[in-house]
């Protein structure tokens, strides 16, 4: 069913609008939540994004996305002002502060399958960054991806992060250690990505 999306809220780019969980009431709630979780299950992505914590249950998701300092985005897709399906997540957690500055996160994502496309993919970084970078003010956002999932490494280094280190046996990802990619983003960097327009989108990495 199509819900109504507020008609003032910035951060839309085309037919995709980002809604921070944590701060929109009335949009989303728990079974949201629920369903997010399933749907992460159907597709086949639960393994990938919570790589180093498969056997999470849903209890533990829920938990995880209660606790004030992991912030989750949705990705959505509207329709006018309907939102008539959702396109991805983004969360970030870890975060560390310094007197009232958020000095470094660690940012995460996932695309639902029928999203995968830089039609999408693209357009939601680019939201979620200007997010993150200008109206939270985070400082540094931290990646941390295994080696043999290179469609995420795609989407980082399409968006702009840049590859910092290699960690030999750092991470798992469907029950094989291997090495963990670190990538970051600083705002300044962000902000000399900037054109006229906005974000051009594009990496160094």
């Amino acid at each position: 069913m199509a819900t109504a999306v507020a008609a003032e809220f910035n951060y839309r780019r085309g037919d995709i609008v980002m809604i921070p969980f944590n701060l929109t009431t009335g949009v989303f709630n728990e079974d949201s939540l629920i369903a997010f979780y399933d749907r992460l299950k159907q597709e086949d992505l639960w393994d990938i994004v919570f790589h180093e914590n498969p056997g999470m249950s849903m209890r533990e998701f829920l938990n995880f996305f209660s606790v004030p300092s992991n912030l989750l985005y949705v990705f959505t897709i509207a329709e006018g002002d309907e939102m008539v399906d959702v396109a991805g997540l983004a969360w970030l957690a870890d975060i560390i502060s310094c007197q009232g500055i958020w000095t470094r996160a660690l940012g995460s994502f996932v695309f639902f399958r029928k999203y995968q496309s830089p039609q999408y993919t693209d357009e939601c970084c680019k939201i979620i960054l200007d997010f993150w970078f200008n109206f939270l003010g985070v400082n540094m956002i931290v990646g941390a991806t295994p080696e043999e999932n290179r469609l995420a490494l795609l989407y980082i280094k399409r968006a702009g992060f840049r590859e910092v280190a290699r960690i030999p046996s750092y991470t798992t990802l469907r029950g094989k250690i291997m090495d963990g990619v670190i990538t970051t983003m600083t705002k300044q960097q962000y902000l000399s990505t900037i054109t006229v327009g906005g974000n051009n989108g594009q990496g160094s990495g």
